[in-house]
């Protein structure tokens, strides 16, 4: 290949990388910040969950997709869901880590920008580069987004309980 279209090619995907980025902060930004305060707060489990559900549905879709036509449709759809929610909790990786290197900024959108570049400028450093930081940046991201998911629907089930009428007697009563 060319050397100049290799690097045309790493150009356009990198700007096409951050755009879909933005795109996502843009589109769902209360997920994204949701999934944001997530890998905050719970970094170590936001990395366990999306490591399990990366390796439990991308088994499952590189199952499928080894079979014949219907199966093989229901493994691609698995597939793309997959990378969406990957792409979803990118996204909330790299605004946190927009707001940490500007933190004097309040637009989202630079945040982003700027946290898609600099995670973008780390995985292309040789070796480390190549498979730490994406697999940290998009698996804990990717599990903060499915504790976000989650968490959101135990607060709405929390919220349609009733309250308790009476009062617990405490210790000393």
């Amino acid at each position: 290949m060319n050397p100049i279209v290799a690097i045309a090619l790493i150009f356009g995907l990198s700007v096409g990388l951050v755009a879909l980025l933005v795109l996502c902060n843009a589109l769902f930004a209360g997920i994204v910040e949701r999934s944001k305060a997530t890998v905050e707060h719970m970094p170590i489990r936001s990395f366990l969950v999306g490591l399990l559900n990366f390796a439990f549905f991308g088994l499952i879709s590189a199952g499928l997709l080894g079979g014949d036509g219907g199966a093989q449709m229901i493994g691609l759809l698995i597939a793309s869901v997959l990378l969406s929610f990957v792409a979803l909790g990118l996204a909330a990786t790299a605004r946190l880590a927009g707001q940490r290197l500007r933190p004097a900024d309040m637009s989202p959108t630079r945040q982003v920008i700027a946290g898609a570049a600099t995670l973008l400028l780390a995985a292309s450093v040789p070796l480390v580069g190549w498979l730490v930081v994406p697999a940290l940046a998009g698996l804990s991201g990717y599990g903060a987004l499915i504790i976000a998911l989650v968490g959101r629907e135990r607060a709405a089930l929390a919220a349609r309980r009733p309250a308790p009428t009476g009062r617990a007697a405490g210790p000393g009563e």
